[in-house]
């Protein structure tokens, strides 16, 4: 298997080619695409090298481990001083490097044998102290190689930016003040391992990796290196590589990266092998990179976890979450449920285009949204130009049904504040429907891990929604059932609308209109006389009713409930025996005692 790896300043990749043909150039030129499948494609980002550079294939001819190398760009200079020009093709023997450009290459065989590989020791992490005190004695660094290799592993441990600037880093550390010729961090990528970062000054002395040693220290899950005790100079041998790889482990023990020094004989050092104490610097360069990228990985989780909170619920809410998320796990509990929904949107959106229909949805629901939040609430979801909410979970909420109240009488008074920014634009007024019903719901997370939805789920929560439809067809903004009211008496001023059973429910209840005590304006007899109306039209009194009912309509003409009620119960022809058949069918059943059922769903 042949071993392929290139290094500029851009790029350091190294790919495995077991056999076929590798193509190499600046674009992936696809008339390269020939009959043969077996082919591999190796994109350098290199300005100064062609599209289409050159080509290896694997000589299998020879006992001699070569390629077969095809020209077709500019000419290639072999590190031993040979040119190959363009239309050539020869076969080299492994390895060998040349340069392209900017780029360096490197091609070895990954199955070649190596002489000094009879010096290779594992060692798990913190063992090999009982050599340390020797070591010490016999190979020390100075003291200014010491304080250097400490300023560095305390800069790393207290790195707080992103992973990609903690690897570059942690490579060139190995480096200076490591006093390896280069490195690389290694991270898994598919079935093989991956260049993340890499720290080579001088590429001629190596760029590539050995990936069986790679392998090694993968699966032990300890550090592999040449000892220099045993690889010295005294030994005759053409390997010019050594190496020490330390793999970096995750808080389960697994490997996610691998760090990677090595040395090279050159003519500007003449040193082989790792010293013990380098291998122990390295070591350490891992074991903090391991807890530096737990750290950062820790660190996201909570950052990704509080951006899903908050954007759920009330900061105070979402920071006791974030310790004991076991809260969310869905569960049965008396919650408040809010709908709250924009009147005639359809109509506004076509006056100010969508791009106006964005800017504005955007206002009204960043006002909708805080006093939500403000109001200890949590957002249910966002539904074209409306929003829900509900109270009372995850956390304890006495006053559940006052803050849902609370929150749709200030969504009322936020509306004159929009109404002065946008009436002119949109060339009406602003008008919003809040229904709200209070009632045993399962709570809990419908989303997932990566995209967090929690709410309530039931019958209370289309009974909500219920009560927000029923605000068109009334002119009533605000509608709540009769067990929000219940919950709120004495917190609000009421004004029951009539018993209805609303659609999807076979429970009759009544319906009230909420407005704060002290913006109530309307006089006692006109009360008296609405309750009054309400009396006779639950009795069955349907004559008496409409005559009184067409009173109040002249005494106010331009209430919107009673212009609605008079409206409908004001058509003769649908009056038949024991039913009121009024229109919109399949939205609301107002009910009284001798006539069970007004608003059928029409047959």
């Amino acid at each position: 298997m042949i071993a392929v790896a290139l290094f500029n300043a851009r790029q350091h990749r190294q790919l495995l080619l077991e056999s076929g043909i590798l193509h190499v150039g600046s674009i992936r030129d696809e008339s390269w695409e020939v009959s043969e499948t077996s082919q591999a494609f190796l994109v350098v980002e290199d300005p100064l090298v062609p599209p289409k550079q050159f080509s290896l294939r694997r000589d299998d001819s020879s006992d001699k481990a070569q390629v077969e190398l095809t020209v077709y760009g500019t000419s290639i200079a072999l590190s031993s001083g040979r040119r190959i020009h363009p239309g050539q093709t020869i076969c080299l023997v492994l390895p060998v490097s040349f340069c392209v450009g900017d780029t360096q290459f490197q091609v070895l065989d990954s199955n070649a044998k190596h002489g000094l590989d009879f010096g290779l020791v594992s060692m798990q992490s913190g063992d090999g102290f009982s050599r340390c005190h020797q070591s010490i004695q016999r190979d020390s660094p100075g003291p200014a190689t010491l304080a250097a290799w400490f300023d560095t592993l305390g800069t790393l441990q207290r790195f707080t930016a992103g992973s990609d600037e903690l690897f570059h880093l942690a490579a060139r550390a190995v480096f200076n003040p490591g006093g390896l010729d280069g490195s690389m961090i290694l991270v898994p990528f598919q079935n093989g391992w991956n260049v993340t970062s890499s720290h080579i000054p001088y590429p001629d002395h190596g760029i590539a990796f050995r990936e069986d040693l790679v392998a090694r220290a993968s699966s032990s899950r300890s550090i592999v290196y040449h000892d220099a005790d045993l690889t010295d100079d005294e030994v005759k041998s053409e390997d010019l590589h050594t190496a020490v790889v330390c793999p970096v482990l995750d808080e389960t023990g697994a490997v996610i990266a691998i760090v990677y020094g090595f040395r090279s004989l050159h003519r500007s050092n003449h040193r082989r092998g790792i010293r013990f104490l380098e291998a122990q610097f390295v070591q350490v360069v891992a074991d903090t990179l391991s807890a530096a990228m737990i750290r950062l990985k820790s660190e996201a989780q909570a950052a990704r976890s509080k951006v899903l909170l908050e954007q759920a619920f009330a900061p105070g809410v979402a920071r006791q979450l974030q310790f004991n998320q076991q809260i969310l796990e869905a569960r049965d509990r008396v919650v408040t449920v809010l709908f709250a929904d924009l009147r005639g949107f359809s109509a506004i959106a076509e006056q100010v285009g969508t791009q106006g229909t964005y800017e504005l949805l955007s206002d009204v629901m960043d006002r909708f949204s805080s006093i939500i939040i403000d109001l200890d609430g949590v957002i249910i979801d966002y539904y074209g130009d409306g929003v829900s909410a509900f109270w009372n979970a995850p956390l304890d909420q006495p006053e559940h049904a006052v803050l849902a109240c609370q929150a749709g009488l200030e969504m009322l008074d936020c509306l004159s504040p929009l109404n002065q920014s946008w009436a002119a634009r949109i060339g009406c007024e602003l008008k919003v429907g809040i229904g709200i019903h209070t009632g045993v719901a399962r709570v809990g997370n419908s989303g997932s891990r990566i995209r967090l939805k929690y709410g309530p789920r039931g019958s209370t929560v289309n009974l909500a929604s219920r009560l927000e439809s029923l605000t068109k067809k009334t002119g009533v903004p605000i509608l709540v059932s009769e067990e929000t009211a219940n919950r709120t008496a004495g917190a609000f001023a009421t004004r029951r609308v009539f018993r209805c059973r609303l659609r999807g429910s076979n429970l009759r209840t009544d319906v009230f209109a909420i407005y704060r005590k002290s913006g109530e304006t309307e006089c006692k007899s006109f009360h008296a006389a609405y309750d009054q109306f309400l009396e006779l039209f639950e009795s069955g009194k349907l004559a008496e009713a409409l005559s009184l009912l067409t009173d109040l309509r002249m005494d106010r003409p331009d209430d919107p409930l009673i212009n609605f009620l008079l409206d409908e119960v004001n058509q003769p022809a649908k009056i038949s025996g024991a039913e009121t058949r009024i229109g919109y069918p399949n939205d609301l059943i107002i009910s009284n005692v001798n006539i069970p059922e007004l608003w059928p769903s029409e047959k």
